[in-house]
């Protein structure tokens, strides 16, 4: 991800907060939408920040969003969710991540796992545990999903995952 984007995440204010909302809500540009979904995802001073799960559940649920854009969203809601949040923003963002196990992309299931891993979501495990043992779809950068999915799974029953390597997808 740009270096301006993980730079601000880290001395980000209120006011860059509303001013990146405010370029999401206008961009279509997609890599800047993700610049700042990115940005927003590892905000240091907005740890369970209301507005903040609000719009990544938002652009998560959104299939119209690019699927990079939207695993972006799962991965920052795996790491800002918060139990501590009120029911009416906690459920939403669960449910999102829960759909996310199914969806058709292999970059948003992958995250979706990572998600429910990161937050224990005791709901997921079934699902979890038939990713792992079926699908092989490698995302790039990272491992397949069924191994993200046998992480999340490894967590969740007090187990330590393995630290993996990423592979290296061959280029066109």
């Amino acid at each position: 991800m740009d270096l301006a984007a993980t730079s601000l995440s880290l001395i980000a204010t209120e006011r860059h907060l509303k001013s990146l909302l405010s370029i999401l809500s206008i961009s279509s540009d997609p890599i800047q939408r993700n610049s700042v979904v990115y940005a927003i995802s590892f905000l240091s001073n907005y740890q369970g920040n209301q507005e903040v799960i609000s719009t990544l559940t938002e652009v998560a649920a959104n299939i119209a969003e690019a699927p990079f854009i939207r695993a972006q969203a799962l991965e920052g809601i795996g790491n800002k969710l918060s139990h501590e949040l009120p029911e009416n923003l906690y459920q939403p963002a669960v449910n999102v991540i829960i759909q996310g196990l199914d969806d058709t992309e292999a970059e948003v299931r992958f995250w979706s796992c990572f998600a429910a891993g990161a937050l224990e979501i005791k709901e997921t495990l079934p699902k979890l545990q038939l990713l792992a043992q079926t699908d092989k779809t490698i995302v790039a950068g990272w491992w397949s999903v069924g191994e993200e999915a046998e992480d999340s799974v490894t967590l969740m029953t007090g187990g330590e995952p393995p630290l993996r390597k990423p592979y290296n997808l061959p280029t066109n």
